[in-house]
């Protein structure tokens, strides 16, 4: 198993949760 292909698919996997929760953060009572 390839340790590199893991560590590049949770760092993607961070960004984007990331991501969201800025998203959210940034209009939090615009629905």
């Amino acid at each position: 198993m390839d340790y590199g292909n893991w560590i590049a698919l949770l760092a993607i996997f961070a960004n984007l949760i990331i991501s969201i929760i800025k998203t959210r953060k940034a209009h939090p009572e615009d629905e």
